[in-house]
């Protein structure tokens, strides 16, 4: 915990309005209870720098052909959790895709995506190591072992936003999902 602890004091920003706390019932895979679904979701190419800003799918792809394309997250903490614990998840209901190792790893930000570029220096922003999961179509991702899985409990950045990047692990990753039926979210308790 001491690591994710010095990753939030390090890589998150201020903020003061309060968060857009799950509720609604469209998103019928995410739990409606104790979960925050991400504020902003962008895709960021790794070979150009270019950022498709506030993007309503998430996309992991990597072929060895294409240019890689990551998944950039925001979240937005509300005061209310300070104590609390958190955790990062992400489930996919039917209609997502996984092919491939379906694996990815969990990478904090320093700073969130805020618009739309074609090209550097902006980037991605990737910060520290926070863990890897496995995707499962119509399932939750599970943590994999073997790896430090930081993402998986730490202490909720209350009242501050939280950026992160999904990244594909394998010579071969493609999971892609609509974020307005399924996707990331943080539960906290």
């Amino acid at each position: 915990m001491q690591f994710f602890n010095a990753i939030i004091a390090a890589s998150i920003l201020a903020f003061t309005s309060a968060a857009p706390v799950y509720t609604s019932s469209e998103f019928n895979y995410i739990p409606a209870d104790n979960a925050i679904i991400p504020s902003v979701l962008s895709q960021y190419t790794v070979s150009t720098g270019a950022i498709n800003f506030d993007a309503s799918f998430g996309d992991i792809s990597k072929d060895g052909v294409n240019s890689d394309i990551t998944t950039l997250l925001t979240f937005d903490i509300p005061a209310s959790l300070e104590g609390l614990t958190c955790s990062f998840h992400l489930v996919l209901d039917g209609t997502a895709s996984v092919n491939g190792t379906g694996q990815f790893d969990i990478f904090t930000s320093q700073a969130p995506a805020t618009q739309d570029t074609t090209s550097w220096p902006s980037g991605n922003l990737r910060d520290n190591y926070a863990g890897r999961m496995q995707a499962h179509v119509s399932a939750e991702a599970q943590y994999v072992d073997g790896f430090p899985n930081d993402a998986q409990s730490f202490p909720c950045p209350a009242g501050h936003l939280l950026a992160g990047e999904l990244v594909g692990t394998g010579d071969f990753d493609f999971i892609f999902w609509d974020q307005n039926i399924s996707g990331a979210y943080i539960s906290y308790n």
